[in-house]
């Protein structure tokens, strides 16, 4: 006769001590199979970095506000970088198709092509995204310890 599947889990679990989270200084077991505790696991999920907090749109207001004076300045000046780069967004935009729900497995361009048509019927302006997209890079430049790795800056 064989035990019930919960006996036999218990049983297994017994037998193996618990796993500590691979996080230096975290003294939580690790969840399910990982290697990290629950809050680094969705940590991780979150930001791309286990121990790494959010960016937070008031941390970035300053640096907001000077990219966009600064791409305004180019864009008047009639910058072709600035001019290039917001055409191509702006088409970008226009083609893109909304989908119903994103999650955790939706692919990269679907994601893009979802947010892109959000952005469409927001009324964000091409060179909102580039002013955010440079005040992302200099937040970084200027506090780079607010930024762990390459992998959360990607994620962010």
């Amino acid at each position: 006769m064989t035990q019930p599947l919960q006996q036999r889990l218990d049983s297994i679990a017994a037998r193996w001590p618990p796993r500590r989270c691979a996080v230096p200084g975290c003294t939580r077991d690790a969840y399910r199979l990982g290697s990290r505790c629950m809050q680094h696991d969705r940590n991780t999920r979150h930001t791309g970095h286990p121990t790494a907090r959010e960016i937070t749109a008031a941390s970035l207001r300053p640096y907001v506000k000077a990219a966009q004076t600064f791409v305004d300045q180019q864009a008047a000046a009639g910058h072709p970088g600035v001019a290039g780069v917001a055409a191509w967004l702006r088409e970008k935009m226009e083609r893109a198709q909304p989908v119903g729900a994103l999650h955790r497995g939706t692919a990269a361009p679907i994601r893009w092509s979802h947010w892109l048509a959000k952005f469409r019927v927001d009324a964000v302006q091409p060179e909102q995204i580039i002013a955010v997209c440079i005040a992302a890079h200099w937040h970084r430049l200027n506090d780079p310890r607010a930024w762990p790795d390459d992998r959360y800056f990607l994620h962010q």
